[in-house]
């Protein structure tokens, strides 16, 4: 004969029947574990931007904390402290007369 693996109830015995007839009544109460959950933030937790192109490129460790940093201090994606990042390298060239106006 096979031996049935029985569970064993790991909620212990449930609460009397009269104790059930109030839970719906009576507010839900938060606990710790749901205040202190962390939420991660990324782009899709942020305000649309209107970039619709995605950009992978290898940078050192160190290089992407800054960015992540950066971005998170001034309230803005990666994307638009990229975009920003570049027009200020490509005025910075322009005033240097390394550039011309366009590419």
């Amino acid at each position: 004969m096979a031996k049935l693996n029985i569970k064993k109830n790991k909620f212990g015995t449930p609460p009397p029947i009269e104790q059930i007839k109030k839970n719906l009544e009576e507010p839900e109460i938060i606990t710790n574990h749901q205040k202190t959950k962390k939420q991660k933030i990324d782009g899709r937790s942020l305000r649309k931007t209107g970039f619709s192109h995605q950009l992978n490129v290898k940078v050192p460790k160190n290089f992407k904390q800054e960015l992540l940093q950066l971005s998170k201090k001034l309230d803005i994606t990666l994307g638009r402290l990229l975009v920003d990042g570049m027009n200020c390298y490509k005025k910075k060239l322009k005033n240097e007369d390394k550039i011309k106006d366009s590419y």
